[in-house]
């Protein structure tokens, strides 16, 4: 990257061809601090490997233990940059390749944020997909403060995961220089016992801004959602632990106005859980997998003659 930090993405090839004849690439964001080797992103990756896509992760900068940071920051959960740059790289690799995106949680903010940024970004992309967002930072804090839905655990387990991944890079994240460079304090970040605190902290100083809430604000995609015209399916669950249903508003009211925009919810699926099968033993293959696949497969049919498809004999059912 331009400033020097290293980002890396996952490339996986298709099991098989995909059914219309053409060429297909899904482009996949993970989740807070996630990356290609998170279970539900392997077992999406698999299912559209074997639906005949080829799939680029990206993994959220200081995410693989084993990628060290060649520049003093990490990911933030509004920054398209990474993500816009995997975009270019595999149009690069790949010119004839039509491109998809499909954004999970943190990722589907960056998914619809960096569709809604300019329209030359929205050009290179044939449809998007977000799964469980929740649309507005801001909005969010005062119910991941709360205990409703546990709501306070699930705040506690990204915190310590976050808090781990800075650990891990803690050599150049809080070398002296930048730590005084950026007026930061490495005994109070690393003893944050709420994302929240780590923000104010340590990731709206390294990112600029001068509140926490000035960072969360830019960082969302509501301020730019509305601006995407390409087809886009938004999903999100009612009993979701982590984004509540009153964030529901803001795709709701594009999709009103949008008809290239649908916007979903299931009364079940947590957040990114989606599980089907035995209470004991859930089935290999989730309802996201297959929903990611099944658009997917909706626009790319779509978007090729009828004609073209009965020659190839791949006429397909949806």
């Amino acid at each position: 990257m331009q400033d020097g930090a290293t980002m890396t993405y996952d490339l996986f090839e298709p099991h098989l061809p995909h059914p219309s004849g053409e060429d297909y690439t899904l482009l996949m964001c993970p989740g807070l601090a996630n990356s290609s080797e998170s279970l539900y992103i392997c077992t999406c990756v698999d299912h559209a490997q074997n639906a005949g896509y080829r799939v680029a992760v990206l993994n959220h900068m200081g995410a693989l233990k084993s990628e060290k940071l060649t520049a003093p920051r990490i990911f933030t959960y509004g920054g398209t940059e990474e993500f816009g740059q995997m975009v270019d790289d595999v149009r690069d690799i790949y010119p004839s390749s039509k491109l998809l995106a499909a954004g999970f949680s943190m990722g589907g903010n960056i998914v619809i944020k960096y569709l809604g940024e300019s329209p030359e970004n929205e050009a290179k992309i044939l449809a998007g997909m977000s799964f469980c967002q929740g649309y507005s930072v801001a909005d969010a804090v005062p119910y991941l403060l709360s205990w409703e839905q546990m709501r306070r655990v699930y705040l506690w387990a990204m915190t310590k995961h976050q808090m781990s991944l800075i650990k891990n890079h803690r050599d150049i994240l809080l070398d002296p220089a930048v730590v005084a460079k950026y007026e930061m304090d490495p005994a109070s970040i690393l003893a944050s016992s709420t994302v929240l605190e780590m923000d104010e902290r340590y990731s709206r100083r390294r990112a600029g801004y001068s509140s926490v809430m000035d960072y969360y604000e830019h960082a969302s995609c509501k301020n730019v959602a509305q601006n995407i015209t390409i087809p886009t399916l938004i999903v999100n669950t009612m009993d979701d632990p982590i984004v509540p249903n009153s964030l529901h508003k803001y795709p709701k009211n594009i999709a009103k106005t949008n008809s290239n925009v649908i916007f979903a919810t299931v009364e079940h699926g947590g957040h990114l859980g989606f599980f089907e099968g035995g209470m004991m033993v859930p089935d290999t293959v989730t309802w996201l997998d297959r929903m990611v696949v099944q658009y997917a497969d909706a626009v790319t049919m779509s978007s090729v003659p009828l004609s073209r498809l009965h020659e190839k004999g791949n006429t397909k059912t949806m």
